[in-house]
Parts: structure tokens; C-alpha cells; sequence
């Protein structure tokens, strides 16, 4: 006949066979744990390496940038000095193209419309010389032409000066006196008679009230 256990023993027992499984928990808990740290550290160590490795790499192009950045700022200098010189060569080139129409404007050539218009006398149509019949021109008669009032303002007589006797000059592009002598019997001066006959003929453009 056997030995019962007593409740004593099964109790030992049972605790004894918890005990055991209780370490090989703990035990595979360790295992485990030592795997993680051993991993962790290990990546840690590869972290650092890399990390290690971009600092150079990270300062390089910094440089990089910077060298960029001070090269924009160069052509953005040398952009706004050109957009300065375009602007002053711009400003000149307006002023001049204003300019120039006030310098060669000429009223006294190109008379405005709608005004008085003072004809050539004939005694001018012979100016333009022939060079058919150079030397055959017919004088014309100035009495009649002179003794016709012009204008009711008093020209005042100029000096004669040395240009005055450009009329005793004889040259094959200006054609002779043809305008005759004047009321006293004298020779008209051609040079002073056109300066004056000019002078009118502004005057009457300029101011057409007179």
C-alpha cells in the first residue's frame, strides 16, 4: 500500500514547479534584454559614425553657401549699377532727342500754315543762275519795285562794311547783279538788299500782325 502525499508536500511541489517556470521567464527576460542593449548600443555607435561623418560634409556646405551667397549679392550690386547706367544712358538719350528738334527748328524755313505768306519779288527770279546762258541775264527795273511800300516799319540803313562788296567779286556759282541801280542812281547793294528782304520776311512769318 502506498504512501499518500500529504496537502503539505503537493503544496512544496506545486510552489517548486512555479519557482522553475518563474526562472525561465526571468531568464529568457534577461536574454532578451541584453539583445536589446547590445543593439541599442550598437546603433548608437553607428549613429555617432554617421553623425561624425556629416559634420564635415554639413560645414563644407555651409562655405558653399555662403561663397553663393556673396556671389549673388555681387550680381545683385552689378544688376542695379547697370539698371543705373541703363537709366542715365536712357535720360540722355530723351534729353537728346528733345533737344535736338528745338535746335533745328526753323520757323523762318518752314513757315506754319494758315498764315500770311510773303511771296519772292520778281527781281529774285533771277537769282538761280543759268548755266546755259551765263552772262546773258536782263536786268530788271527796281523803281518800280522799290517805290512799292513793303512794310509800314522803318528798316534803319546799315553801315557798309567790307562783306558789302562782295558784289565786285566775280565767280562762276554766283550770278551778277541783276537788281539795277535804286531811285538815286546808285548801285543797289545785292547783299544788303537780301539781308534786309530776309529780315522782312521773319518778321511777316513771326508776326503776322504787323
Amino acid at each position: 500500500m502506498g504512501i499518500v502525499p500529504t496537502e503539505m508536500e503537493l503544496i512544496l511541489e506545486h510552489t517548486q514547479q512555479e519557482n522553475e517556470k518563474l526562472h525561465k521567464e526571468n531568464k529568457h527576460l534577461k536574454q532578451t534584454y541584453k539583445d536589446l542593449y547590445n543593439f541599442i548600443k550598437k546603433t548608437r555607435v553607428q549613429t555617432k559614425d554617421h553623425n561624425d561623418s556629416l559634420i564635415p560634409k554639413i560645414n563644407s556646405k555651409t562655405v558653399e553657401n555662403a561663397d553663393l551667397k556673396a556671389q549673388i549679392q555681387k550680381k545683385v550690386f552689378a544688376n542695379v549699377a547697370l539698371k543705373n547706367k541703363l537709366r542715365k544712358l536712357k535720360g540722355n538719350g530723351v534729353d537728346n532727342n528733345f533737344a535736338k528738334p528745338s535746335i533745328l527748328r526753323k520757323p523762318v524755313l518752314q513757315p506754319p500754315r494758315n498764315q500770311s505768306v510773303v511771296r519772292q519779288p520778281n527781281a529774285f527770279k533771277s537769282e538761280r543762275p543759268n548755266f546755259s546762258k551765263q552772262g546773258f541775264a536782263s536786268q530788271v527795273d527796281m523803281n518800280n519795285v522799290l517805290s512799292k511800300p513793303v512794310t509800314p516799319y522803318y528798316l534803319p540803313k546799315v553801315k557798309e562794311s567790307a562783306p558789302a562788296k562782295l558784289h565786285h567779286v566775280k565767280t562762276p556759282m554766283v550770278p551778277l547783279n541783276n537788281l539795277g541801280p535804286d531811285l538815286a542812281g546808285k548801285p543797289v547793294n545785292e547783299a544788303l538788299y537780301r539781308g534786309m528782304i530776309r529780315s522782312l520776311m521773319y518778321l511777316t512769318v513771326t508776326s503776322p500782325d504787323i
